[in-house]
């Protein structure tokens, strides 16, 4: 998947969006992050902290998106999901902040701003989905018919890569917005620090040896 020429230094495809296509597989590889909760990002809620000078990704759901409008969890039912975590280190050595900067520069408030809503749930993501699954399935990257949920994977991909990290569950829980089902302690205090532990992250493959870091389109 991350050898396709998108990733490698050639020119983002025509269906992918923008900057879709490169940069939300990474992100979702990355954070372990639901699809449509990556794609409602704004631009504000990639911030730097004034404390420790890192860079963070808000996934509280709490900023206005220009075309979904009020941004939404899967879990804002049950009061849990909302976190705050560091950007991921592999993602700065992409030039995840150049992104972040040229969308600025562009006048852009939405993260991917060429996504629209395209389905009566109001979700950004089936308007880069289907082309997004249509592309590996051409590419026989992934067999059709399967049932593969090829973005949506990332999520379980990630799970299985932090466990073999070391990373513990109440970390995971809080990194991935699960709502923490250990002890009861588990809830008290700002959980914020257990996001820290993203650092000790490592897919099973090495991505920074495939994938070339972002350039802005000429």
């Amino acid at each position: 998947m991350f050898t396709q020429p998108f990733f490698t230094g050639g020119a983002q495809p025509r269906w992918g969006k923008g900057e879709t296509a490169y940069w939300l597989p990474l992100l979702a590889l990355y954070t372990g992050a639901r699809p449509e909760e990556l794609v409602q990002l704004v631009l504000a809620d990639i911030r730097e902290d004034t404390t420790s000078g890192r860079w963070l990704l808000d996934l509280q759901a709490r900023s206005l998106h220009p075309e979904k409008g009020a941004q939404r969890l899967k879990t804002d039912k049950k009061g849990s999901g909302g976190r705050i975590i560091p950007v991921p280190l592999p993602l700065l050595s992409l030039n995840f902040l150049a992104y972040v900067r040229y969308l600025k520069e562009q006048g852009s408030e939405a993260l991917f701003p060429l996504l629209r809503v395209r389905n009566k749930f109001g979700r950004l993501y089936s308007s880069f989905g289907e082309k997004w699954c249509r592309h590996l399935y051409d590419e026989g990257i992934l067999v059709e018919g399967t049932g593969r949920q090829p973005m949506r994977e990332f999520r379980h991909t990630w799970t299985t890569a932090a466990r073999a990290s070391g990373i513990p569950k109440d970390a995971r829980d809080y990194i991935q917005g699960h709502k923490s089902s250990g002890n009861a302690n588990d809830d008290y205090g700002d959980r914020r620090p257990l996001g820290l532990l993203i650092d000790q992250y490592q897919p099973a493959i090495d991505i920074l040896k495939l994938v070339k870091p972002w350039q802005p389109p000429e």
